[in-house]
């Protein structure tokens, strides 16, 4: 089931968030399995599966790195938990920010990942505008790499914690 054309979004990795809650409701309303209690037991089943999807579907589309992986994922670019071969420079500034989670102040610490997110967010410009597909899969080779290096960002403030 594609989540996009389910809340009725054009496939992209940055969708308008602003109706989505509202789309939610409405389609709960239409597949919800408590307004199927007088149903046969195939529509019930129906029901259940239809609902489950749109639960999961919000899930997704409600969180942006869960949406630009899903989006990679429906153009093949990745597949599960695929490991991604990341910048040399990238690793670098990732080995010296965990050497400074054992000797730096978190305020530093987190003044620090601010930064480097804010740069990786600067990479995803592009997209986040009337972006065209142009049916090739290189052109998102770039989003790919951000959606990995951002993976790996958010590891290191899970370990820094709240």
């Amino acid at each position: 089931m594609d989540y996009f054309s389910l809340f009725g979004l054009p496939a992209s990795a940055f969708i308008d968030r602003a109706g989505l809650a509202r789309t939610y409701f409405e389609l709960q309303k239409q597949h919800h399995p408590d307004f199927f209690t007088q149903a046969t037991e195939d529509e019930k089943e129906e029901a259940l599966k239809q609902s489950a999807a749109v639960n999961e579907a919000f899930r997704i589309l409600q969180d942006e790195d869960l949406t630009i992986g899903y989006f990679l994922k429906s153009k093949g670019l990745i597949d599960g938990e695929d490991k991604q071969t990341l910048s040399p420079d990238f690793l670098m500034e990732m080995m010296e920010l965990n050497e400074a989670l054992l000797t730096e102040e978190e305020g530093m610490l987190r003044q620090k990942i601010t930064a480097l997110q804010d740069s990786l967010k600067e990479k995803t410009a592009i997209y986040r505008s009337d972006y065209i597909d142009d049916g090739t899969v290189t052109q998102w080779e770039p989003l790919k790499q951000y959606y990995f290096e951002k993976k790996y960002l958010n590891r290191i403030l899970e370990r820094l914690g709240d």
